[in-house]
């Protein structure tokens, strides 16, 4: 008798296990679902807010799969224009989420990508064999956005020419600094680069930059450089940690802070540095074979400036500071020459 009860028990603590795995089954996939459908109404939702701002946005193909441990959504061709002429394209767009860290993001594409503003007759076209983001979210939106393509290459088309460039590797990291969450710290590198019929016969060319975009974190939202600028009364301030250009043997270092005002023109206290001067002078005289006197200036700082040196690499860094005002580059006493008004 005593055994035939432990068996019944023991049937039934088997059915009921059973049933609670089917029923976990059943909750699982009606809550998975359930948050597809939220998502897509949200990615509805954000449309129609952006169209509401004179934006429009597109995403034909929209595709919700993974069940039952993931999202991985996908679209064709995802575009976003403005009312001001600008125009963004990327084609073949793939993000995934893990339902259970639903914060971090991955994105995936073939591209290509391409960007225009007619307003100021911009035109780029990107192509890459890989590319992938990373993107984490927080109660203020998106906090950290890491981007890495291989093998890209960018045709810029626009009013002074077209441009060519690849390289074999190009990294984009943006993120809200801790410390200062309402700005946004940059970091950008790309190896290998080339610059066809400008820079390509300089091997080893890489280019560097560290700056930090003073409450630039809403860059990450989806507001505009003219927004934050705006909400600086006009003023856009950059800090520029570092930046460097070149190579081993021949780079150009900058760092300090620069502003755009209203009116778009730069101003700002940098420190420049110049590794393997010689061989900077004369790519510049192959770049600018008519302005002698830029070459004689560049090379004129050697003798002058000799004393601010430091210890770089596999030689000296020749440092000096330089100073803009209003877009007018001066080194002293001495005045390089203007910069064009960034507009953006």
């Amino acid at each position: 008798m005593a055994q035939k009860t432990q068996r019944r028990s023991t049937k039934w603590k088997f059915i009921v296990l059973l049933l609670v795995v089917c029923l976990a089954c059943v909750g699982w996939s009606g809550a998975w679902f359930y948050l597809r459908s939220a998502l897509v109404g949200s990615v509805a939702t954000k449309t129609n807010a952006l169209a509401s701002r004179d934006m429009h946005v597109s995403c034909p193909g929209l595709s919700v799969l993974g069940f039952p441990f993931r999202f991985e959504t996908s679209c064709e061709s995802l575009v976003v224009a403005d009312q001001d002429r600008r125009f963004f394209q990327i084609d073949d767009l793939t993000s995934v989420s893990l339902v259970y860290n639903p914060t971090h993001i991955i994105f995936q594409s073939s591209g290509p990508a391409s960007y225009a503003d007619r307003a100021n007759g911009w035109l780029t076209e990107t192509e890459w064999s890989k590319a992938e983001a990373s993107v984490r979210l927080s109660l203020a939106g998106v906090s950290q956005l890491d981007a890495e393509l291989e093998a890209p290459s960018v045709m810029l088309s626009s009013s002074l020419g077209d441009y060519a460039a690849m390289s074999e590797q190009l990294q984009v990291h943006l993120r809200r600094p801790p410390d200062a969450f309402g700005d946004l710290e940059t970091f950008i590198d790309a190896s290998s680069l080339v610059i066809e019929d400008v820079l390509n016969d300089w091997d080893e060319l890489g280019a560097r930059f560290h700056t930090v975009i003073s409450q630039g974190g809403d860059l990450l939202s989806g507001r505009s450089l003219d927004d934050i600028k705006t909400l600086q009364g006009g003023v856009l301030r950059v800090q520029i940690v570092s930046a460097s250009f070149g190579s081993a043997e021949e780079s150009i270092h900058l760092r300090g802070e620069i502003s755009i005002d209203q009116n778009d023109l730069v101003s700002g206290d940098l420190t420049v540095g110049l590794s393997g001067i010689d061989g900077l002078a004369e790519r510049a005289r192959k770049l600018w074979p008519n302005d002698r006197e830029l070459i004689k200036t560049i090379r004129d700082f050697a003798p002058l400036l000799g004393r601010n040196t430091v210890a770089s690499g596999r030689g000296q860094r020749l440092e000096f500071p330089m100073t803009i005002r209003k877009g007018v580059v001066s080194v002293g006493f001495v005045t390089l020459g203007e910069l064009q008004p960034i507009r953006f």
